[in-house]
């Protein structure tokens, strides 16, 4: 990577901005896609205890794409990745609108599938943002870019009701708009980092000890690392716990007699708690350490999950305060841990490590996704959320046997 310390701070600045526009685009559709999936597979089968298959389609193809992206991006680049996974998320948001129309269950599956490998690069966006800038600023360089999600927060859902009106409007089914919507946006995302994701971020990591060593120290031995675990038990158990109640509360309030305005609402709160404070929690990683809030965040998703527990159907109130801080809780963990996974490492250590640990967390909101219709038909939304607190004595046992993780340390060190 020649003369790459040599190039101006203002074209990382750029980088940065580029790759903070593409996430708001690609974040819109996705949650588009996202929250209708689970209606539109009930619409299809008839039955709420598959109505998570294809939103876990989506988090298996977004685990399979984190791996193997990550892998690839050494020798493909950053800018050719992203732009490649976005095209394939487009075309694949296509083809659930298609399955949509045509009542086809299976279709859906694979095209949620698809649109989840491709929704891969998005997430992978926050590691891309984090090389371009020094060690301690890098929780909040992510944390930037999570907050770029914010923009789908707040419009993915409230996308629903016009879309799925509009496609009715010329004679489609109404689920078909929300995955149009999805297309449109990955597609434009692919275009814009064509035009202007110029030149490739690996080409401007900032630190000079950080080159390509084609290492090969094994998986398992950066796994192995005390801080690492501290990130992948923060990570995977609050992503599989968000999931797991995030995935089943528009059933939840459907049943009890929302309509579908008021399910984007509550989904809007969620997602906003997701990513609206983003820059904060950066902030406050650099400043008070990444295992510290990671830790913060499990505490928060406990409180979320109790309130939801407790909440009937038509507390609307309530619920929206509770995935609000649900969605809270996950940023607090997913920006504390991925900022770990930045420490300290050469950059094909990084990718290897940041794309095994992705890989893991979506796997874990497959899990969710799969489990949390059965769930949800057999017990009930308060057992669901009864699960969700009793998952989170894992990383507290992590905490107690890595405590000396949570002692003031430099933030490039990764012991």
């Amino acid at each position: 990577m020649p003369d790459r310390l040599d190039r101006p701070d203002r074209v990382r600045r750029k980088l940065t901005g580029v790759l903070f526009g593409g996430v708001g685009l690609t974040s819109t559709g996705f949650i588009a896609a996202i929250t209708v999936a689970g209606l539109a597979a009930e619409d299809l089968t008839g039955s709420s205890s598959l109505a998570g298959i294809p939103a876990a389609a989506s988090t298996i193809g977004t685990a399979l794409g984190s791996a193997i992206l990550a892998a690839v991006t050494v020798r493909l680049g950053r800018r050719s990745v992203l732009i490649g996974a976005y095209a394939l998320a487009g075309t694949a948001a296509f083809v659930a609108a298609a399955a949509v129309g045509s009542a086809s269950f299976a279709l859906l599956i694979l095209a949620m599938f698809a649109l989840g490998f491709g929704n891969s690069a998005s997430h992978l966006t926050r590691y891309a943002a984090a090389d371009l800038h020094q060690p301690s600023r890098r929780t909040a360089a992510i944390g930037w870019i999570v907050w770029a999600s914010t923009v789908g927060s707040v419009a993915g859902p409230n996308l629903l009701g016009v879309s799925a009106d509009t496609a009715e409007g010329a004679g489609l089914a109404a689920f078909t708009g929300p995955y149009l919507v999805a297309a449109i946006a990955f597609l434009s995302a692919a275009t814009f980092y064509v035009i202007f994701l110029r030149p490739d971020p690996l080409q401007m990591v900032v630190s000079a000890d950080e080159e390509i060593t084609n290492s090969t120290l094994p998986l398992a031995t950066l796994l192995a690392r005390p801080r690492v675990r501290v990130a992948v038990a923060s990570m995977v158990t609050s992503h599989f716990v968000m999931v797991l109640i995030m995935a089943m509360t528009p059933i939840f309030l459907r049943n009890g007699g929302a309509r579908l305005g008021i399910v984007g609402i509550v989904i809007s709160a969620h997602t906003l708690g997701m990513f609206a404070l983003s820059p904060i929690t950066g902030i406050l990683g650099d400043r008070f350490g990444r295992p510290q809030v990671a830790a913060a965040g499990m505490g928060i998703v406990l409180m979320s999950v109790t309130l939801a527990g407790l909440a009937p159907a038509d507390a609307t109130a309530t619920l929206t305060l509770a995935l609000f801080l649900l969605g809270l809780g996950w940023n607090f963990a997913f920006i504390g841990g991925s900022a770990i996974l930045t420490e300290g490492l050469a950059i094909d250590e990084r990718l290897r490590l940041q794309g095994a640990v992705d890989a893991s967390v979506w796997l874990s909101g497959a899990g969710a996704s799969l489990s949390s219709g059965f769930i949800l038909a057999i017990a009930g939304y308060p057992i669901l959320n009864a699960l969700g607190a009793a998952l989170l004595v894992v990383p507290a046992a992590v905490f107690l046997r890595h405590r000396n993780v949570f002692a003031p340390t430099p933030a490039a060190t990764l012991p």
